[in-house]
């Protein structure tokens, strides 16, 4: 089957794909979703097959009002509702106790559920007009980079899944920050464009943040496999000489450069570092015959914690 391209006035398509236990790629605020009706075990499945996802890394839960919090997670806490006041609709993802009515499938045999609002209007739509949330892990194969416009999607599922709807690129480019109750005081277990000082400000308590490779369960999406790597080999760098030094002692045809300011270097050619455009840059890199990524990490770069994030997960 070929994969519809949907637009956002075809929305009621896309209900109907999705009562039907089809799989419906989706835009967000952070990245494209591949999404899924949580009722539909058979559709959850399928979306573990279609990304080749390892069966413990679980689904996030995707609702459009806080009434369906009822349907997915045990009564939540206080910090729950503040996170929400403050924070939904948009790209924070908050872990918590699942209802036992909860497939399995989608927490991956655990107690506990992740839950998001998505800001973007075409998502917030779709899940109202459906009636019930969805889950909608990332549109695309588990390890690669992210997909942040329809082509992306198209390059990893087309023909795989029934259909995708054109939101245009996604606003922040990067997944959700992950925040777990589960524990005293909270942890941010994925970092992403809401930081750990936005939230702390919110809650009024010190958080944790989660440092290392996890082991053991996985409560989040992005915690123990290698994600978001291209095809081609990725390299950071720290210092400009340790940068110049390894251009010129290396041969390679084309290399690609990435950094938050225009740099001249041996061989390569130069593009912004920022997370709107990171996966964009990756999947660019692929298609167009680049042997490899640079990465030039400069003070602003190592800055940005969720930036750093995704290129320590995507290096070599």
């Amino acid at each position: 089957m070929k994969t519809k391209i949907l637009t956002s006035n075809q929305l009621h398509k896309a209900v109907r794909l999705l009562h039907q236990g089809e799989l419906v790629a989706i835009p967000t605020e952070t990245v494209y979703g591949l999404a899924a009706l949580i009722s539909s075990e058979s559709a959850i499945s399928s979306i573990f097959a279609v990304k080749k996802r390892p069966a413990d890394n679980p689904l996030i839960v995707h609702i459009a009002n806080l009434k369906q919090i009822d349907q997915i997670a045990l009564p939540p806490s206080k910090l729950f509702f503040k996170l929400a006041e403050a924070f939904f609709p948009g790209p924070l993802t908050i872990i918590t106790p699942r209802h036992h009515d909860l497939s399995p499938l989608i927490s991956a045999g655990l107690d506990s559920v992740a839950i998001r609002m998505p800001a973007h209007p075409i998502a917030t739509d779709l899940i109202q007009m459906l009636g019930v949330p969805i889950v909608a892990p990332s549109a695309n194969l588990s390890g690669r980079p992210s997909a942040t416009d329809v082509q992306h999607v198209l390059d990893d599922f087309d023909q795989k899944i029934s259909a995708v709807i054109d939101g245009g690129r996604t606003t922040f480019g990067v997944e959700s920050t992950v925040i777990s109750l589960l524990s005293n005081p909270p942890v941010i277990l994925r970092p992403g464009s809401i930081t750990k000082q936005e939230i702390e400000n919110v809650l009024g308590i010190t958080i944790d943040m989660q440092t290392s490779m996890q082991k053991g369960p996985i409560y989040s999406p992005g915690m123990k496999y290698r994600h978001y790597a291209p095809c081609i080999p990725v390299k950071l760098f720290y210092e400009r000489e340790h940068l110049d030094s390894y251009c010129k002692k290396t041969a390679s045809n084309r290399r690609m450069l990435l950094s938050t300011t225009p740099l001249l270097v041996e061989n390569c050619d130069h593009y912004k570092l920022s997370t709107q455009d990171l996966y964009a840059c990756f999947r660019h890199a692929e298609k167009n015959g680049y042997s490899e990524i640079l990465i030039f990490n400069d003070p602003i770069a190592q800055s940005n914690i969720a930036l750093m994030n995704r290129l320590i997960k995507a290096s070599d």
